[in-house]
């Protein structure tokens, strides 16, 4: 039942300007809005598959075109602009999106009264990579740091959920007894501290 809104929109992901289309539905009371871009389609049974530059280029593109929605489509019948506002990321694959809401507009005074939920589902999952990639999410470089951690194992590293658990401005888990576990050195999967200090 979605719709082509008509906005044509480009965002960089990994040093790539990507062409989004924005699709609007009204459904049951409920406004839906999918985002379109050629790197999403085709996927199948295979939407989190590829390569890891590939994962990260349509993680990156949807974070950015998610995070510019309120501002370009019609939802409620007109935009809604960047009011009061609540994005809920899910994981890893959406943890740039508290990032990217700091970083591009409350940082420089827009949406100023948006907030982020991050929301913990599976935290074995994290997107991790060389801290050299960093320079893929267009973020400003002292935003480094929030990325940057340490494994026993796996050395330095950038930790995109790090990143998004840091910068979101509420935290949630699905259960009381996954936040018990998580806060644990063997169930926080190296991202236990975060979890603690975030209460």
């Amino acid at each position: 039942e979605a719709y082509d809104v008509g906005v044509r929109k480009y965002y960089k992901a990994a040093g790539q300007d990507m062409e989004v289309n924005y699709f609007h539905a009204y459904i049951d009371g409920v406004d839906f809005v999918f985002i379109d871009a050629p790197i999403f389609r085709h996927r199948q049974e295979d939407i989190y598959g590829g390569s890891r530059q590939e994962i990260m280029k349509r993680m990156i593109l949807f974070c950015k075109a998610a995070v510019e929605v309120p501002w370009h489509v019609p939802c409620g019948g007109v935009p809604y602009g960047d009011g009061n506002l609540v994005f809920i990321a899910n994981d890893w694959h959406t943890a740039l999106l508290p990032v990217y809401l700091k970083a591009y507009y409350r940082d420089h005074g827009l949406m100023q009264y948006t907030r982020s939920i991050m929301v913990i589902h599976n935290i074995a999952h994290q997107g991790r990579g060389p801290v050299d990639e960093f320079p893929f999410t267009e973020l400003p470089e002292h935003y480094l740091e929030h990325f940057r951690l340490y494994d026993p194992v796996g050395g330095e590293h950038a930790n995109y959920f790090a990143a998004g658990l840091k910068m979101a401005d509420q935290v949630v888990v699905v259960s009381p007894g996954y936040l018990w576990e998580l806060k644990t050195v063997e169930g926080g999967w190296g991202l236990h501290d975060i979890i603690r200090n975030r209460r």
